[in-house]
């Protein structure tokens, strides 16, 4: 199988096959991990682990007990917590992936058998070949006439794409909860980040932007872009693959000479599948597409700005908050 050519039978002078495209994820994923894995792990060492040392040799008072400990007990937490969050978004991408590249098989399966069909076709004279996208196509003035094959056409496409979805919602109902949990947190994290930049450039706190104060934000705001791309990005592309999947379809039925009044009007069926939650990469039922990943940094930005403006009165806030819970504060 090659999605170069049609089917392997015409010249191609560079295959690419599904072992291909597995070859170049894994390959990708993998010069990506564990780079990832040791950056952000020296980050968080260098930002949460080495001032609480720092604070463990310089000083012996009673309040940096608690930073003795938390110091001494990340030493140890830290390269697995790291290697959790890094694989957990390199697992999930590479799974999302695996439904994508399905989809591409079935879609390059369609338009294959057609090319095949098209060239056992006698008289190539009575045939009208009609462009549809780059890629697609449908065969003008050859409708089949019987009633019973059409069904039988229709049957096997659909069920066929019914199978992909069926997948997709298997992936979909085991992922939710991590999915939402791993949202909620790269979003509390690109938040973090983002906010505490914005206080130190704006001058509205104390503290400087240290080596410290610095890797820990890097960290948050790395390890936030990590979650939002494999839990949120990739879910939406997925969606859109599937929605490009249905329009393969319904081609592919014109391709074989289902009528347009029974290829086109599977459209609407197609874009749900039968299912009230639609089609696509879906979070406890809700169909995750690009809009809401807009929506999810138009939330982030809102706060932003809403935090950025008032950061006075919430600086205040933070600060008699941590006074009456008896922390040290410089």
């Amino acid at each position: 199988l090659c999605f170069n050519c049609g089917g392997g039978t015409e010249p191609c002078n560079h295959h690419v096959t599904v072992n291909d495209k597995l070859d170049a994820a894994c390959s990708s994923l993998g010069f990506m991990l564990i780079p990832a894995q040791l950056a952000l792990t020296a980050l968080v060492y260098v930002g949460y682990a080495s001032p609480g040392l720092r604070e463990m040799s310089e000083h012996t008072h009673g309040n940096s007990c608690f930073a003795k400990f938390h110091s001494l007990l990340m030493c140890f937490a830290i390269p697995p917590v790291v290697a959790c969050i890094v694989t957990s978004g390199a697992l999930i991408s590479y799974f999302i992936y695996l439904h994508i590249l399905e989809a591409d098989i079935i879609s390059w399966l369609i338009q294959a058998r057609a090319n095949e069909e098209i060239r056992n076709i006698a008289d190539t004279s009575q045939v009208r070949m009609i462009k549809w996208g780059e890629r697609n196509f449908y065969i003008g003035n050859a409708d089949i006439s019987s009633e019973k094959y059409a069904n039988t056409v229709v049957s096997f496409l659909v069920e066929i794409f019914m199978h992909v979805q069926d997948r997709v919602d298997t992936s979909c109902t085991l992922w939710s909860t991590i999915v939402t949990q791993f949202l909620v947190v790269a979003f509390l994290e690109l938040l973090s980040a983002v906010y505490d930049f914005g206080l130190i450039m704006e001058g509205s706190v104390a503290y400087t932007l240290t080596l410290d104060i610095l890797c820990v934000d890097l960290f948050l705001l790395l390890s936030g872009i990590i979650g939002t791309t494999a839990f949120l990005l990739l879910g939406a592309t997925l969606t859109k693959r599937l929605d490009d999947l249905v329009l393969d379809v319904v081609i592919g039925l014109r391709s074989r000479g289902v009528p347009p009044s029974i290829s086109f009007s599977l459209y609407s069926f197609l874009e749900t599948a039968g299912r009230k939650d639609g089609i696509g990469f879906k979070v406890f039922g809700l169909r995750i597409t690009y809009s809401h990943v807009v929506t999810y940094f138009s939330v982030l930005s809102t706060l932003l700005g809403y935090g950025i403006a008032h950061a006075e009165t919430l600086v205040d806030m933070q600060n008699r908050t941590i006074s009456r819970m008896g922390i040290p504060w410089e």
